[in-house]
């Protein structure tokens, strides 16, 4: 299973944060977000809550693109769910006239298509 708290420190570093920077983001102690770096499982509202803090749809947290997803088989089918949502949410929360539904269902199709095959 992806380990997400070492996923989270690595987005963090990735954006810039410092640990003590992105603690206080998101209204947590420095020595709280090092635990959460531990953890390998961590829970929908923490990654929600960093996700939105971030500016990052949820599906980063699992994946960085969905080439990565191709490879990763293995990962959970829930996860999948998560990533379709959002990469749905995303699209769908710029305005109309910026989206690309072609883009969208070739998108969707792909997730799709992976999640039907490790059913």
């Amino acid at each position: 299973m992806l380990h997400l708290g070492l996923r989270l420190k690595q987005i963090i570093e990735e954006e810039g944060y410092s640990k003590r920077s992105f603690a206080d983001v998101v209204g947590t102690s420095p020595q709280n977000l090092s635990k959460w770096f531990t953890k390998e499982d961590l829970g929908t509202e923490i990654l929600k809550q960093c996700s939105a803090k971030l500016r990052r749809p949820l599906y980063h947290f699992v994946v960085s693109s969905l080439d990565e997803i191709k490879t990763k088989k293995s990962v959970d089918i829930d996860l999948y769910k998560i990533a379709l949502a959002n990469l749905l949410a995303e699209e769908f929360n710029k305005p109309s006239n910026q989206r690309d539904l072609k883009s969208i269902k070739m998108k969707a199709g792909q997730l799709t298509e992976l999640m039907e095959s490790i059913i």
